[in-house]
C-alpha cells in the first residue's frame, strides 16, 4: 500500500538500443551506478540480432540487476515493425526465446517488447505506411503476435 505522505527517492531507468558495441551499452556507467547506488537496477531494451552469446552470457551473470528487454530484431530503421506480418513477428520472437543461458536453461530477455521508433502500429505515430506494407495491411498484427506470446508491449515514451 502506498503512503502518499511520505516522499521516497525512486528512478525507473531503461535503456534503449542496447547492443555489443562498446560505444553503444554504456556498461562502464551500469556498473559505476551499481557500485553506488547498490539497490540499482536497470531495463536493458536490447537489440538481439546485434547482441553475441558471450555479451548475453555476461549480462546473465548480473540478471539480479540487469533486465535484458527485447527492441525489435535488428533495428535497421525505426520503422523496423512496419515489414512485420503476425507470422513474422512470431518467428523473430521465437529466435529470440531459444537464446538461452545453457546452465539454468532460461532466457536471457524477459517477455518485454518496445519497437523501434515506437512504431509498432502503422498511422499511430505521424507515419502512416506505404499501402504495400505489411502493417498497411493488418494494422494490428505485430500487437496481436506479441501478445498472444504474452509479451508486455511497452508503447509509451
Amino acid at each position: 500500500m502506498n503512503n502518499w505522505s511520505e516522499i521516497k527517492k525512486q528512478v525507473i531507468f531503461e535503456s534503449d538500443d542496447w547492443q555489443d558495441r562498446w560505444d553503444r551499452n554504456g556498461m562502464n556507467f551500469l556498473f559505476y551506478w551499481k557500485s553506488k547506488y547498490p539497490k540499482f537496477k536497470v531495463t536493458l531494451f536490447t537489440i538481439p540480432d546485434r547482441t553475441s552469446k558471450v555479451m548475453l552470457d555476461l549480462i546473465f551473470q548480473h540478471r539480479e540487476w540487469v533486465q535484458l528487454a527485447v527492441h525489435g530484431f535488428n533495428h535497421e530503421s525505426n520503422f523496423e515493425c512496419y515489414s512485420w506480418t503476425y507470422e513474422k513477428t512470431k518467428a523473430l520472437m521465437e529466435r529470440v526465446e531459444k537464446q538461452k543461458d545453457e546452465y539454468y536453461m532460461k532466457s536471457y530477455y524477459k517477455k518485454i517488447f518496445k519497437s523501434p521508433g515506437w512504431t509498432i502500429t502503422g498511422g499511430f505515430n505521424g507515419y502512416p505506411p506505404a499501402e504495400e506494407l505489411p502493417i498497411a495491411k493488418d494494422p494490428t498484427g505485430v500487437y496481436r503476435a506479441l501478445n498472444d506470446m504474452d509479451y508486455k508491449v511497452n508503447i509509451f515514451a
